[in-house]
């Protein structure tokens, strides 16, 4: 078979990539996205084992997720807080039943809340695995066989039989169900620029918000027509039609996925060798190795940087370049990590029969407004400092979060019954105020790491954008 032409020079004319000649079942399920434009297109190199051909997205290729229509990157993204949102619903949906869970298993309070426990347990080391997974093969894939699973589970708790097997299947379900908690993430910094990307992140970041918000007012109500069953055959149902509409309307969005599997299909094509542009340079490496790398990121970077453990306020550095730097997200933290403890404090101290039940209300809204403001910062900033591995920085900045929301429901109530109303409600608000003090120390020091020979500037941004198009942004 001839040879491709030779390597675009930079007096000649671009390609240009004219709409898919393929179905829409074939372009939501073909990865490669190869066309006669693709195939055609003048890579850099010759095509031999030396010196092989460099893929990278050509001109106005629509399989590369910053070329999407803007209408398709909000849809997506709307997409994808859905589904989060569903998952954080169930997480507190459950509690709604609790009383009937212990009257029709017999078992005691505590019992019936590791239901809760379980569930969010799931959201701490569920990440761990689905991140790198999807950095590995991809979000479409990972997505598809997670999301079915927790729709599966959800109805497994809904018919469990004895309250073993309800706690099993909620911990399966929380375990599975944690996948868009940072995946989709990871969807949004594929698809959106820095500059663009605050936007859409504000919307993602509603959903873990709001689901806990809504799940016990929703499910209340039918818990008490209906019963707790119906309440997990509600979760069910809102989570399967999600996972069959996500699933029938976003096709894979990692580039790097995207590009790894253009190259070995070319290579089939053409008996020619071609290799993605984000892979130069890298020693070769076995399907196993490449997976002990992908699960071993998220553990290297919880405990090697400690701003992704200890994310409450930074210093904002200079701009380079005429673009903001990953730290110039942080200031809203900075108040937010100052609005945290106070309105904690404000509400332990203000429940009292002899204050107004409004003042304490008060202090919560406070308390509301620092944890948005810290948690849209930290997720920006884990983002733009990451990028390629957003999924795999996100679950790790999830395990403790998620633990801690797991472990408290256990104790709470013996807590407060203990202590009493306002040095229970006190100790959250000693912790925001350990970790704001924390975070002060390393917030400005993010200390950057490679990972596995991999250099660090492949963390930043303009690194790897650049790379997945072959120019600068």
């Amino acid at each position: 078979m001839s040879s491709l032409p030779s390597p675009v020079t930079a007096t000649d004319k671009p390609h240009r990539l004219e709409a898919y000649g393929t179905s829409y079942a074939r372009s939501l399920l073909d990865q490669a996205g190869i066309t006669q434009d693709v195939l055609e297109f003048r890579y850099r190199g010759s095509g031999t084992s030396r010196d092989p051909y460099v893929v990278v997205f050509i001109d106005n290729d629509p399989t590369n997720p910053l070329n999407f229509p803007q209408w398709k990157k909000w849809t997506i993204t709307v997409l994808q807080a859905f589904a989060v949102l569903a998952v954080a619903f169930a997480s507190t949906a459950y509690t709604s039943g609790v009383s009937e869970i212990m009257q029709e298993f017999q078992v005691s309070r505590t019992v019936a809340i590791l239901g809760v426990t379980m569930f969010v347990f799931g959201f701490a080391f569920g990440p761990l695995t689905w991140a790198p997974l999807s950095e590995l093969y991809g979000r479409q894939i990972v997505f598809f066989v997670t999301y079915m699973a927790l729709a599966a589970f959800n109805a497994g708790t809904a018919g469990a039989p004895i309250i073993a097997d309800l706690i099993i299947m909620r911990a399966l379900a929380g375990t599975f169900g944690s996948s868009p908690l940072t995946n989709a993430g990871g969807v949004i910094a594929d698809m959106f620029r820095a500059k663009e990307r605050g936007i859409a992140m504000a919307i993602f970041a509603m959903a873990p918000f709001l689901g806990p918000s809504i799940g016990p007012i929703i499910a209340g109500f039918l818990n008490q027509s209906a019963g707790w069953r119906w309440v997990a055959g509600l979760m069910a149902c809102l989570t399967g039609t999600l996972w069959i509409i996500i699933s029938l309307s976003v096709r894979e969005t990692y580039a790097p996925v995207i590009l790894r599997r253009r190259a070995e299909k070319l290579s089939k094509l053409t008996g020619n060798i071609y290799i993605s542009n984000l892979d130069i340079g890298k020693p070769g490496r076995t399907l196993g190795t490449e997976f002990k790398v992908a699960l071993s990121r998220p553990w290297a970077l919880l405990f090697t940087e400690p701003i992704v453990l200890f994310i409450r306020c930074a210093k904002v550095s200079d701009r380079t370049g005429g673009n903001l730097s990953p730290e110039a997200r942080l200031p809203p933290a900075i108040l937010g990590s100052i609005l945290l403890p106070i309105g904690l404090f404000w509400f332990a101290w203000t429940n009292s029969t002899s204050i107004h039940w409004v003042v304490s209300i008060i202090g919560s809204g406070f308390f509301g407004c620092g944890q948005v403001l810290v948690f849209l910062s930290a997720m920006n900033y884990l983002i733009d400092s990451y990028v390629v591995y957003a999924a795999s920085v996100l679950a790790a900045n999830s395990i403790l979060r998620s633990v801690f929301g797991a472990a408290f429901p256990l104790f709470t109530t013996s807590m407060y019954n203990t202590i009493g109303i306002h040095w229970a409600s006190s100790i959250p608000a000693f912790l925001a105020f350990a970790c704001s003090r924390c975070a002060g120390k390393y917030g400005g020091n993010r200390v950057g790491i490679g990972f596995n020979g991999e250099p660090d500037q492949s963390l930043k941004a303009g690194y790897i954008k650049e790379n997945w198009s072959g120019q600068r942004n």
